[in-house]
């Protein structure tokens, strides 16, 4: 209600929130949450989840819902809609659509219902047309994507790139990422800070924002915990079905994470902590569940000698035969084993290994920053033509006078070559110039040359208490000339 209230009025949205997408269908609902991806993926619990709920396992409860309550988790289901359409996330939409047109599929299938029934009919319709009428309509945030797909080379990656926000050039650094540390992975928490290293993280557009999230909460787990923490993650919510008999009851607790998990193929509301102790409650449900289900078996009064044997030979006949059970465990055995040695020599071997080295998100070679300032290692094309530089720095690090700063000027050609370097060591102060020229000598081959900019160190504003600035900085420039 409070981020439908929010879409309406714009009351309580931060003035980028407001700005997002504010001509088309009102403002963008984040609710409580910090951003209208993780208030999405909040409302995709109940527009996926409770509709889930409602066609597969209201029936199967103990007590079912009375005809008051299945109203008010049909309302809930609604307004979750409501607010989901508002947010303007246009990938937990899509997601919600495909995923409650499939849930449907099957529960006709189940029920033997035929898609031919008159109320199943006209409900379509109206929701066909309803869609229709959006999309048709200019003032519907989604008709801004229907348009981008119509004009864009759906061939070009570029394109397709641009389209998804970069999320698919974020994806595949996070691919790259797992692929460098497979079975440990880079650790908890590190993909953000690590991920704005371009020789790491591979992806041009997070090296010039100074770093990001995956946009995907599978794929960052996978990226920082490698393949021994995401298994055991894997094995968290698995473990329940695996081991209780009564898999039923676990249904309504499954579907409400798979609807948490929904929110997190295209975001990472699960990096919000309220979010993550959510899904911490599902999963406790499944968990009590099986540990009710043992109680009750544990308590439950003894039938004749006969009949427990009976019970006794049903339950083993559904067991696997003893040879394949020791197979199957020593196979866990040795694949754990073989785990372990991998993931004990990538751990050990990382300390010496980019980008777990001295200076890695300092020495990014990158352009200068939209504010000015350049990181440890500032890389600058030259001009046809052009066969020197001068620099201009109106801005030292904020330590420079108790510890000086040292910087070096090389000239390299084409092939990465250095033909001529120059060394300005120790600058203490605020102000300074700097300079290097090809010599006439080597100016021949200088064809397609850069100059590159590196500094004995960098530093970090919010280190100093100076603001909010988490990134590894060297100078700030006040020009480049180049002559």
């Amino acid at each position: 209600s409070w981020g439908i209230f929010q879409a309406l009025t714009g009351f309580g949205l931060l003035e980028t929130t407001i700005q997002y997408r504010a001509s088309t269908f009102g403002y963008s609902a984040i609710g409580f949450q910090p951003d209208i991806h993780a208030f999405a993926a909040h409302m995709l619990l109940g527009a996926v989840g409770l509709l889930g709920y409602l066609l597969f396992s209201v029936r199967d409860e103990p007590q079912p819902l009375s005809f008051r309550g299945l109203n008010i988790a049909a309302l809930a289901s609604l307004l979750s809609w409501l607010a989901l359409i508002l947010s303007k996330s246009r990938a937990s939409l899509i997601f919600a659509v495909v995923v409650s047109i499939v849930w449907l599929f099957v529960y006709l299938k189940v029920k033997k219902i035929s898609v031919l029934n008159k109320k199943l009919v006209l409900t379509a319709c109206i929701l066909v047309v309803s869609v229709i009428g959006l999309s048709l309509s200019g003032k519907f945030w989604l008709a801004d994507m229907l348009q981008q797909l119509q004009q864009a080379n759906l061939t070009s990656f570029e394109a397709l790139n641009k389209i998804s926000i970069y999320r698919l050039e974020i994806f595949a650094g996070a691919l790259r990422m797992f692929a460098q540390f497979p079975f440990m992975g880079i650790g908890q928490g590190n993909f953000f800070h690590l991920s704005s290293i371009l020789d790491f993280m591979g992806s041009p557009w997070i090296t010039q924002t100074g770093g990001e999230n995956a946009h995907n909460y599978f794929l960052q787990t996978l990226a920082e915990l490698g393949i021994i923490g995401a298994l055991s993650f894997v094995l968290v919510f698995l473990w329940p079905f695996m081991h209780c008999t009564r898999v039923k009851r676990l249904v309504p607790a499954g579907i409400a994470i798979f609807a948490i998990f929904l929110g997190n193929f295209y975001s990472h509301s699960l990096i919000i902590r309220e979010n993550l102790y959510l899904l911490a409650v599902f999963v406790t449900l499944l968990y009590a569940h099986c540990v009710k289900e043992a109680k009750d078996a544990s308590v439950a009064p003894l039938q004749s000698a006969s009949s427990s044997q009976n019970r006794i030979e049903t339950k083993l006949s559904g067991r696997p035969p003893a040879g394949l059970s020791n197979a199957i465990s020593i196979g866990v055995l040795v694949c754990t084993v073989v785990l372990m040695y991998f993931a004990y020599q990538e751990v050990s071997g990382a300390k010496d290994r980019f980008p777990f080295v001295y200076g890695s998100d300092c020495y990014k070679p990158t352009v200068v920053h939209a504010d000015g300032w350049t990181s440890g290692r500032l890389v600058i094309p030259l001009e046809e033509g052009k066969s020197g530089i001068k620099l201009v720095v109106d801005q030292s690090q904020a330590d420079a006078k108790i510890h000086p700063v040292s910087i070096s000027l090389s000239m390299l050609h084409q092939a990465g070559h250095s033909l001529h370097t120059v060394n300005y060591p120790r600058q203490a102060s605020d102000q300074f110039s700097m300079e290097i020229s090809i010599p006439e000598i080597k100016r021949k081959e200088l064809q397609g040359g850069k100059v590159v900019m590196q500094l004995s160190k960098c530093f970090s504003p919010s280190n100093f208490g100076l603001k909010d600035d988490s990134r590894k900085l060297g100078v700030h420039l006040k020009s480049i000339e180049q002559f």
